[in-house]
């Protein structure tokens, strides 16, 4: 009895370890969140520009060297003197031993390092939000990749459905042909349909095959400890899924209002349009001199017996001073670069209006495609009652023998496909939507 519980505890515990697991849409984002290759390369780009706005800062600190070294002093100082007609002195040498500790402060450059700062300032805040934007688009890819998974498990269980009634119309039709009532092209048509459905069955689940690879791909991590998940189900809340719907009275006015002040893109731009105004006053700056405040200290050893030579190198010494550059001709150069960053800084104008004219159109087309999903699906919600009502009626008036076995299909069919189409026009209403909030720049609360 014992080793009987053992064995259930076992697979127990083994079918817990590989259970199935089942994946909400929060979830499924928060693993984007965490995994997705292109969110961490946005991200690393934003740490990239961050380490140069602390490099166009660090011309505002002092610059310190510290140099040392030794090298060896030969020198000869024989001089002749005629009166005596003898020479004096002779070679010396000896070897010397020095360190030098510089530094130099800017005190002023018109600009030109201020300007670099606020450039690279401008371009961090340029990357951050194009990290909000690549997280924006993540969201709305994994919401799509969901929604579709939902559209192919809605058509499954249509499809499996068909395949059920089907079967039950071949069963149907070889009684009438048993009992003499129906011919036997009844029972071909039967099995016809039925190799349809199943057919259509089997595409239907290599169709959600494809969009749970298309969703991990999109996540950028396979769930699962043997890569096995299924999603949360959302499911058609029928007979009228037009009246569960959120935010359908949304104008498009309000939606272009929204996006213009919410969009990451012209935020985006508007960094750049910055970023470029303070290059041109970094460049322009190149005009004008460049005061610097510079010292050094020198302390050296030189190991030699020649007093005269031991003076010139003294142990320690010291300067200080107030230094002035200024190029005053460089072969046209800096005009050039003004020149060059006041064309860069029109050109990001430019393109903010390019991009608010995008903008404007990717609200439309979003908002139309809500409207679409909207009409549709009201539009499929009468063709799935009356297509329902006339396959019963046509099932009825089959049995009645006032109507054949092609009439009776074709009424199924019609059912089965305004059922697919209202269930397509369902997810197709949320893709739309988080398609509107990708357009407006709403960041989806997770």
């Amino acid at each position: 009895m014992r080793l009987k519980g053992i064995i259930v505890l076992s697979i127990l515990t083994a079918s817990s370890l590989y259970a199935t697991q089942t994946l909400t849409l929060k979830k499924l984002i928060d693993l984007s969140m965490e995994y997705s290759p292109d969110i961490d390369v946005s991200r690393l780009n934003a740490k990239g520009a961050m380490e140069r706005l602390k490099q166009a800062e660090g011309d505002r600190l002092p610059v310190v060297n510290l140099s040392a070294g030794i090298s060896r002093l030969d020198s000869n100082n024989e001089i002749y003197i005629k009166q005596i007609d003898a020479r004096v002195g002779g070679k010396t040498g000896g070897n010397l031993a020095d360190a030098v500790l510089s530094a130099s402060q800017l005190v002023y450059d018109f600009g030109r390092t201020k300007g670099k700062v606020d450039a690279r300032s401008h371009e961090y805040a340029a990357f951050d939000k194009e990290t909000r934007i690549t997280i924006q688009r993540k969201v709305f890819s994994v919401r799509r990749a969901y929604f579709e998974v939902l559209k192919s498990e809605s058509t499954i269980r249509i499809q499996t459905e068909n395949v059920k009634i089907s079967k039950e119309q071949l069963k149907r039709a070889k009684r009438y042909f048993t009992a003499g009532l129906k011919t036997k092209v009844d029972i071909s048509n039967a099995e016809v349909l039925l190799f349809d459905a199943e057919q259509s069955l089997k595409r239907a689940e290599y169709n959600k095959k494809l969009a749970l690879t298309k969703l991990v791909q999109v996540v950028g991590y396979v769930p699962g400890k043997r890569g096995e998940f299924q999603v949360a189900h959302k499911k058609v809340p029928l007979p009228t899924p037009s009246r569960h719907l959120p935010r359908s009275g949304v104008t498009l006015p309000s939606l272009e209002h929204y996006a213009l002040e919410h969009r990451y893109e012209l935020q985006q731009q508007d960094s750049l349009i910055k970023s470029a105004e303070a290059l041109v006053q970094s460049q322009e700056a190149d005009y004008y001199p460049t005061l610097t405040l510079d010292a050094a200290a020198l302390a050296q050893s030189l190991d030699t017996d020649n007093a005269l030579l031991k003076g010139l190198y003294p142990d320690r010494s010291w300067q200080m001073g107030l230094n002035v550059h200024w190029n005053l001709f460089e072969g046209f150069k800096t005009d050039s670069r003004v020149q060059e960053a006041k064309i860069n800084k029109l050109k990001s104008k430019s393109n903010k209006e390019i991009v608010k004219l995008q903008i404007r159109k990717e609200v439309a087309d979003a908002y139309f495609l809500l409207k679409q999903a909207k009409d549709i699906m009201q539009l499929s919600e009468g063709l799935v009652k009356a297509s329902k009502l006339k396959y019963e009626q046509t099932q009825r008036r089959y049995e009645s023998d006032l109507a054949d076995y092609i009439e009776l299909q074709d009424a199924q069919i019609d059912f089965i496909n305004s059922a697919t189409s209202l269930a397509n026009a369902y997810y197709d209403y949320y893709i739309a939507l988080a398609l509107v909030d990708l357009s407006i720049g709403k960041d989806y609360a997770i």
